[in-house]
Parts: structure tokens; sequence; C-alpha cells
């Protein structure tokens, strides 16, 4: 069974599904959490701020939502992480105002919803939030080589 369901939801980018399942793999491995299942879906912006009105009462587009798991899927063994949604459309914008590629950009947003999964929040404090960059910054580092 495969550790992270990848799903695409949004036309205007062409993704590299199987390179994003491999990323997203090597990330939980790097966090002791090979074991673990999750699921990354792409969407647009109009799809996350959809999101992002239900569950958090925003009204407006973001780059990454988290959802923690909760019970285990039926018939599966590992701890179930939750759901991670990624704007691909707010993903690109951002590369291009920073300068770099999107798919650094898709990996980063990855790695942040993945740390949020396993409970890491940098609204909760200051030093939390230095620390969850910190491993964010050097999980990317270590991926993109």
């Amino acid at each position: 069974m495969e550790r992270v369901s990848v799903r695409n939801r949004q036309r205007k980018f062409r993704l590299d599904l199987s390179q994003i399942r491999k990323d997203a793999g090597l990330i939980l491995k790097k966090l002791g959490k090979e074991e673990a299942m999750a699921s990354l879906l792409f969407v647009n912006d109009a799809a996350i701020r959809k999101f992002n009105l239900q569950f958090r009462k925003i009204n407006k587009a973001t780059d990454v939502l988290s959802f923690p798991g909760g019970d285990p899927l039926p018939g599966t063994t590992g701890e179930w992480l939750g759901d991670i949604v990624i704007s691909v459309e707010t993903a690109v914008r951002q590369a291009e105002q920073i300068g770099h590629s999107r798919d650094r950009e898709i990996l980063f947003l990855m790695i942040h919803g993945l740390l949020h999964l396993l409970g890491w929040d940098h609204e909760r404090s200051p030093s939390e939030a230095k620390k969850m960059y910190g491993l964010q910054r050097k999980l990317l580092k270590q991926l993109m080589g």
C-alpha cells in the first residue's frame, strides 16, 4: 500500500505526481515516520479558498492547509497523519516572487504541511516557529541537494 496518496485536482499546471509521492516519502523517512501515511491534494486557488473558509472561517486563498488525522484507515497498518491541501496557483506565484522554482516551493509546502501533521505549529510561540522553520530549511536543503 502506498504511504502517501497524491491527487491532483487542478488543471492549470503540470505536476510530476510520482516525484511528489517519492519526495513525500523521503520527508517522512527523514522525520522518522517512514511507516506513517498521509494524503496530498493539489488544487487551485478557488478550491483552497473554499477549504479555508469552511474549516478556518478565512475567506481567502492560502498556500497550504493541513488537517491532522484521526483514526487509522480501515485495513491499514501505520500511523495516519492526515491530509495536506496545496494550492498550486499560490505556490507558483510565491515561487516567482521569491525567485525560485515551482518544484522547490511545492516541496517546501509539503514539508510545512507534514510538520503541521506531526504537531509542529509556528503560530504557537516564537520559539516553536524558529525551530519549525529551521527544521523546514534543513529538510529542504537535504532534499534539494
